[in-house]
């Protein structure tokens, strides 16, 4: 660890000031990290990048923002450490132009100081590669470096962002609370789907090469997330130049997993023997996509050969009339926010097996007719007068997910049947008589029934009985013939 002088007397002098000054100096967290004290932009991803100035100055920033984003957010932070009774540096240069920003926390000493300025105001930051040059760091003892984070939008929904900062130190061998930083536990809305996640952190006053003489300073971020430990060792050490760190690490989130936390570590995981590295922890940011949902709906209608109108006879209520052919129409709509593959339809009634009709992005709509589906047409529906009903089965790929959807559509058969006999014995026995030679013989004359029969699944209206070859001939209005009900009318003749 670098040696920094500083007069104890002093420092005591400075935490009495620090305890008697307003809670507003410890901006947003002083040895530890906490929500910014600012409003923060919504957006899908984080991007971040910095440069240590510990060395010399001017330093460059460079980040690419890649195509398709708009720009929500840009923030710049900076860190130095400070003697005792002198003062930190607010201000900085970035292209030319002075930044004043806002104390966001210390170390428990107030040596170690970090500033935040929000610049989105100056757009500097644009789609593509940007190296933004950074001077005008004047800390008394050392400046060591400074960093932007960028909150950008690929409008594919908002991500959960969460960003903390502050100024958290941690060296191993340094008294408590120093010692170790804070652990910063994330919440996010769990989703069915693995996703990944970025956080994207700042640190500051890791030894390097300049400051050390050596990078063998070991460090550890550990992040917990659905019941495993993650470790990321020895990933500091000054590698955006004398003292400065970027990091950003991607995490496995497990499905069904709705918290994340991280703490940076003074600690040498592989217990190498060297001493473990001092640091300030300014921001961790973290993005988490949000849940992805599959989904697909299916709506399956039903009309008549030459009706302009579909139906979609969810059930034998609202069921459609047929005496012949009927046709169908199937609706396929990806209803989730995510891309589905391999939709496939099928109608077991129908003879419609395991028909893949490709990809469905999210949102899509598809409507599927007899040219688009052979099969959707059933001819001789109503060759039988049993009421038909058939379902449509939908199904789409996500991943390693499949989602269904099925429908349902309801055709009535209309049926009537007409059986006339006739009798010689004044009722007793009935006769069909379908022929000359089937005709029973007679001398007085004889008497007739017409039976009318509603043999299909509607409600029939306005029937009439007609027979012309009687006389007188025979026309009669019965009205309403219920579905499955017989009437029957007798008369001499």
């Amino acid at each position: 660890m670098r040696k920094r002088r500083f007069s104890s007397i002093i420092q005591r002098l400075l935490l009495l000031i620090l305890l008697l000054l307003p809670v507003s100096v410890l901006a947003d967290g002083s040895e530890t990290l906490g929500p910014a004290s600012i409003p923060i932009a919504s957006g899908t991803d984080v991007i971040a990048a910095g440069t240590g100035l510990a060395q010399s100055q001017p330093g460059a920033i460079n980040l690419f923002i890649p195509s398709g984003v708009s720009i929500k957010q840009v923030l710049l932070y900076w860190e130095g450490a400070k003697f005792a009774g002198t003062s930190g540096d607010d201000t900085i240069i970035i292209e030319g132009i002075s930044v004043t920003g806002s104390l966001i926390g210390t170390s428990p000493s107030e040596k170690f100081l970090g500033y935040r300025a929000d610049i989105s105001d100056l757009n500097l930051v644009n789609v593509g590669s940007n190296s933004l040059e950074i001077s005008g760091l004047d800390f008394p003892d050392v400046s060591d470096g400074a960093g932007i984070l960028v909150i950008v939008d690929d409008l594919t929904g908002p991500a959960t962002i969460d960003l903390r900062d502050g100024l958290d130190r941690a060296y191993i061998n340094a008294a408590p609370p120093e010692t170790t930083t804070v652990t910063q536990t994330y919440s996010f809305p769990p989703s069915d789907q693995e996703r990944t996640a970025k956080l994207s952190m700042f640190f500051a006053s890791v030894a390097g090469a300049a400051s050390d003489g050596t990078i063998n300073r070991p460090t550890s971020i550990e992040v917990i997330v659905g019941g495993s430990i993650l470790l990321f060792s020895n990933q500091l050490g000054s590698f955006d130049g004398e003292e400065w760190d970027t990091l950003e690490v991607f995490i496995t989130i497990p499905p069904g997993a709705s918290s994340l936390s991280v703490q940076a570590l003074s600690r040498d995981d592989n217990s190498t023997g060297d001493t473990p590295a001092s640091f300030s922890w300014l921001t961790s940011a973290l993005s988490v996509p949000p849940p992805e949902n599959p989904c697909i709906e299916l709506t399956k209608e039903v009309k008549t050969p030459g009706d302009a109108t579909w139906y979609d006879a969810n059930s034998l209520q609202t069921a459609i009339g047929a005496d012949g052919d009927v046709e169908y129409r199937l609706t396929v709509n990806n209803c989730g926010d995510v891309d589905l593959t391999d939709v496939t339809i099928n109608d077991e009634t129908l003879g419609i097996t395991d028909v893949n009709i490709g990809s469905l992005a999210a949102g899509e709509e598809r409507i599927l007719t007899q040219s688009d589906l052979p099969g959707l047409t059933w001819f001789g529906a109503c060759d039988t007068p049993d009421n038909k009903v058939n379902t449509a089965t939908v199904s789409g790929i996500f991943g390693q997910q499949m989602v269904m959807a099925e429908d349902s559509a309801n055709v009535k058969c209309v049926c009537i049947e007409i059986q006339k006999d006739v009798s010689v014995d004044m009722g007793t026995t009935w006769e069909p008589a379908d022929s000359f030679e089937e005709a029973p013989d007679t001398l007085s004359g004889a008497m007739y029934r017409l039976r009318a029969k509603n043999c299909g699944g509607f409600d029939l209206v306005n029937v009439t009985l007609s027979d012309d070859d009687l006389s007188p001939p025979i026309n009669v209005n019965i009205g309403m013939l219920p579905a499955g009900e017989e009437f029957t009318y007798m008369f001499d003749s």
